[in-house]
């Protein structure tokens, strides 16, 4: 009974696969080339610093702090800001519990903005307790150019003096 079965399936399968490797592959259309298009050279401002890592007084930068985030290119030309994060690193103590000893150690504020200056909140924070040692960070910036192309700016740090 097997082999009556089996001499009927092989030819079968056969023409099956037969008709399976003789069809053309389906073509796709022509991948269009989309042309690259030069970057401009951003630069960050928050009033007369520049992105990279500046020190600064703690006094300079309260004064300052107030300041729009501004991304322009190397002709002058300012960009849309849409999105930003910021990280305040402020000096702290830590108490070791078992000992008793204090010691001191860092803590971090971040957040994510969308508009520049910073909110009212994040800005007395800073200037009531901003001291030296302490790190101010703007970074992941993002902006749109006048045709709505979204890009990366350089980053801002300000170590305080």
């Amino acid at each position: 009974m097997k082999l009556p079965s089996q001499i009927i399936l092989l030819p079968l399968f056969t023409f099956f696969l037969q008709t399976l490797c003789a069809q053309k592959p389906a073509t796709r259309p022509a991948a269009s080339i989309v042309q690259k298009s030069k970057l401009p050279v951003l630069t960050t401002h928050l009033g007369p610093m520049k992105d990279s890592v500046v020190t600064m007084s703690a006094n300079l930068v309260k004064s300052i702090i107030d300041a729009r985030l501004v991304i322009t290119d190397d002709k002058g030309s300012e960009y849309k800001l849409t999105y930003y994060e910021f990280l305040y690193k402020r000096i702290g103590i830590k108490e070791d519990e078992a000992t008793g000893k204090i010691s001191p150690t860092t803590t971090i504020s971040a957040d994510h903005f969308t508009s520049s200056p910073l909110p009212v909140l994040w800005k007395k924070i800073i200037k009531e307790e901003l001291k030296s040692g302490e790190e101010l960070y703007f970074f992941d910036i993002i902006v749109k150019n006048a045709q709505g192309a979204s890009m990366y700016a350089p980053n801002l740090k300000i170590l305080i003096q």
